[in-house]
């Protein structure tokens, strides 16, 4: 019997994974040759997913459905004489060497059953299964119809992980802050990559541990190649005087956005990143814009942007709801920001709202589309001991709510803080790293910190998206050095993550 096999995944909707990276090869090429360079096996067998239009595999490859269930099946079958199995994606060409070498030597001398790694980036360790795993995990998979993604396999042994023999390489120094994917799977990530192949000026197949810790710690641009989460204020103008809100300090005119330039925004945001996050939400309530389900119905058009709507939802109707999810093409996932179970608390939180037609419009979203609902708790000293009986109120939809901490930005509100969960040791921000904060006019701020508009970086209405991206850049560079800019000093933000 073959003590290893060799499981390549295409991922055949994954045009980047075909682009040139290095020189003239595709990651997959890359791919490819990091498992003949293995030396482990001369058992290397392909799976795709359906619908691929790419046949120069290198190696003996069979379709599958992309579910977890027809994949696991497919390597069943075809590495049946197999005591071990190789899990590796095609579009990984960052894959450690050394650090699968050295998982490999775990996984055979201890006779796990199954292994990985941890505190490494995504895409720079594979998988290990036994034979017996892989069998078991046929079964547990049996009927499962969920899309297969990355983790699949690690969400099937987690869910009873106590059942398995397993083995782990964790990494010295923990790079999951960094939140870096090395797959190339989006333009995001393609583009992350062939730039560090440009700067380190070397055969992806020979990159070491201490290579990826260079750049990183040389060259962290190549982390910063296109927004992912863009803040977008449709309105600075709220009805309601929300006691922990700076907007009570904010002295920008009030005004819209206009609905012309932001088709042509989304027309131009779309040649420059094919995946991101929008928001919905900041210094207004979004709800009061006259054009509010027209910005949802444009934005839908795009399949790569995931739109988030923020809202205190007391200026909502239920037909306007319903409108929304039977009118889009792609619904918007909805934070009801309610911060208090009942009505005396939420009108000293939120001051002139509403609260009977904000937990109504809030109910009526979570009924009708509940995978794309949230209930929202802004955790403060004013609605701390209200927390139990929010979760109780909400128990339905326990799995729906969010909590979010305390922001004082910069100090420049008061201090309402339960407990300070920073870190202790600063790191990179993340939103200097991913965001983008545009105002009603176009304008983009510094950071979401900047209430306030003091620090305008350029206006997507009037240049190059790309162009002001790029200004932000060497604010992330030294932030990322540790040399804090003045403006970010009081900040407590910098650790925290959106979608």
């Amino acid at each position: 019997m073959e003590k290893l096999g060799i499981a390549l995944i295409y991922i055949t909707n994954n045009r980047y994974a075909y682009m040139p990276l290095y020189n003239e090869f595709s990651a997959n090429d890359i791919t490819e040759n990091i498992c003949e360079k293995l030396n482990l096996t001369n058992n290397i067998v392909g799976f795709e997913t359906e619908s691929s239009t790419q046949n120069n595999k290198k190696f003996k490859t069979y379709k599958c459905k992309p579910t977890i269930y027809n994949l696991l099946k497919e390597i069943n079958d075809k590495l049946k004489n197999c005591e071990n199995i190789m899990i590796i994606y095609a579009d990984s060409p960052f894959t450690g060497l050394e650090s699968t070498k050295k998982l490999w030597d775990m996984h055979y001398r201890y006779k796990s059953e199954y292994s990985y790694t941890e505190n490494y980036p995504d895409g720079y360790g594979v998988e290990f299964l036994s034979e017996y795993t892989l069998k078991k995990l046929v079964q547990v998979a049996s009927g499962n119809d969920e899309p297969l993604t990355k983790t699949s396999i690690s969400k099937l042994i987690n869910f009873d992980i106590n059942a398995y023999d397993v083995e782990v390489d964790i990494s010295n120094i923990d790079l999951r802050k960094e939140r870096l994917s090395l797959y190339a799977d989006c333009k995001r990530n393609y583009l992350s990559l062939k730039m560090a192949l440009e700067y380190i000026k070397k055969n992806p197949i020979d990159l070491t541990f201490d290579d990826l810790m260079i750049l990183i710690n040389e060259y962290p641009q190549f982390m910063r190649q296109t927004p992912s989460y863009i803040e977008i204020e449709l309105t600075n103008d709220c009805k309601a005087k929300c006691i922990s809100c700076p907007r009570n300090k904010m002295t920008r005119n009030i005004g819209y956005m206009d609905l012309d330039k932001y088709r042509l925004f989304l027309k131009n945001l779309n040649n420059f990143v094919d995946e991101a996050v929008i928001a919905f939400t900041y210094m207004g309530e979004p709800t009061l814009h006259p054009n509010f389900t027209d910005f949802i119905v444009e934005t839908s058009k795009y399949k790569g942007f995931r739109l988030i709507v923020e809202t205190s939802a007391y200026a909502l109707f239920t037909e306007t709801l319903h409108d929304i999810i039977n009118n889009s093409n792609n619904p918007p996932e909805i934070i009801f920001s309610l911060d208090a179970s009942n009505e005396q608390l939420y009108n000293i939180i939120r001051k002139d709202s509403n609260f009977e037609n904000a937990e109504a419009n809030a109910s009526y979203y979570l009924k009708n589309n509940p995978e794309k609902s949230y209930l929202q708790v802004v955790k403060s000293k004013d609605n701390n001991e209200d927390t139990d009986n929010f979760f109780t109120r909400w128990r339905q939809y326990k799995d729906r709510i969010v909590v979010q901490q305390y922001n004082d930005y910069r100090k420049n509100l008061l201090d309402k803080k339960i407990i300070d969960l920073s870190p202790i040791n600063r790191f990179a921000c993340w939103h200097l790293q991913r965001d983008l904060n545009i105002l009603y006019t176009g304008d983009v701020i510094f950071c979401k910190q900047d209430y306030d508009g003091e620090r305008i970086i350029g206006n997507v209405f009037e240049e190059d998206i790309a162009s002001i991206w790029k200004k932000l850049e060497n604010y992330f560079i030294e932030d990322h050095k540790g040399n804090i800019n003045k403006f970010c000093e009081n900040c407590t933000e910098w650790f925290t993550f959106n979608f």
